[in-house]
């Protein structure tokens, strides 16, 4: 720690003279540089705009329409944009995750139990209420006379 930050006081025991060297409580701490994973949400939501505005172009046919995709004469879009700021950001929380507590058990139980509820919705969501509606009633189903 540089020395401006640190507060130094001293004790005079006759020969022995002993310093204690301490962070100033005026000057903030160098955690707090490190932002919140709140800190990122904002960032985050923004990214994930920026794909689904692109792929709003796609899904209507008119891909080569989207703004930025037409100023970068095809180079990218906002949707590649989106998803390196959404990696970028998820990779940096993922790490700091492991920075903060590296024991590969509890770090899989956490990203696990941060992961598989989610899955585990979506996957509901599509059998129990997508897969009916695209699902051919009249199936032929071996065996089964009709």
């Amino acid at each position: 720690m540089p020395p401006h930050l640190l507060s130094i006081t001293s004790n005079d025991l006759g020969d022995n003279q002993i310093v204690t060297a301490k962070p100033s409580p005026s000057i903030p701490s160098q955690r707090a540089v490190i932002a919140s994973p709140g800190a990122f949400d904002g960032l985050r939501l923004v990214a994930a705009l920026a794909v689904l505005f692109t792929h709003s172009y796609a899904q209507l046919g008119r891909g080569q329409l989207e703004p930025l995709t037409r100023f970068t004469n095809g180079s990218t879009d906002f949707s590649e944009l989106g998803l390196i700021t959404f990696f970028a950001i998820s990779g940096n929380l993922v790490t700091q995750s492991w920075f903060r507590d590296p024991s590969i058990w509890r770090f899989f139980m956490r990203r696990s139990l941060r992961i598989i509820p989610g899955l585990a919705f979506v996957i509901f969501l599509s059998f129990a209420m997508i897969g009916p509606l695209f699902a051919d009633s009249d199936l032929k189903r071996p065996g089964v006379p009709t």
